[in-house]
């Protein structure tokens, strides 16, 4: 997906005038319509992988699931390259206000990602330390768990051992990013 996205981007903003080139909004703008893109892209290719998966079409599978992998990768990227996709300097911030609570970093994150204590299946949030810590750590988990349902020539996960083992797994994430101990 970078690779494939490399050269629009690249594109774009060689046909930017010079001031867009380097304009914050532009580069912002343009880091988001990326980052719109590839979401809908990974959206597009969950589909084909549990097609896959329900199919027992190992390769098929596997080679969705690497380029999943490789769409999230790139993702986290771009949220990395933007300040405005971070949470950290709005926790700084909060930090220097005068009277700021001693918790005040779980409070911003409360307000700014509706983590409320658990980040489980809220609406989503397109920050790099969410994405980082919790979506890519989650599909890891999802996928790791159809692999071995696949290896074991099982169609489906429905509510069974499998599907306890990935909520298990999905709240020790949510603790994790929620700096809790797991």
């Amino acid at each position: 997906p970078r690779s494939t996205l490399f050269p629009y981007t690249t594109l774009f903003r060689s046909k930017a005038s010079p001031s867009a080139r380097t304009n914050a909004l532009f580069l912002h703008d343009l880091n988001d319509i990326a980052r719109a893109y590839l979401q809908q892209l990974f959206n597009a290719h969950v589909l084909t992988m549990v097609a896959a998966f329900r199919n027992l079409e190992l390769e098929a599978f596997e080679r969705e699931a690497q380029l999943l992998e490789n769409i999230l990768e790139t993702i986290e990227q771009l949220l990395s390259y933007d300040d405005h996709f971070w949470l950290s300097p709005s926790i700084r911030q909060a930090r220097t206000l005068p009277a700021a609570p001693p918790d005040v970093d779980r409070r911003v994150r409360d307000v700014l990602t509706l983590w409320a204590g658990l980040i489980r299946d809220y609406a989503s949030r397109d920050v790099y330390e969410i994405v980082q810590g919790y979506y890519r750590p989650r599909v890891r988990a999802y996928i790791q768990e159809l692999r071995s349902e696949l290896a074991n020539r099982q169609r489906y996960m429905e509510y069974g051992i499998g599907h306890a083992r990935l909520e298990q797994k999905y709240d020790e994430i949510g603790r994790a990013s929620c700096g809790e101990r797991v």
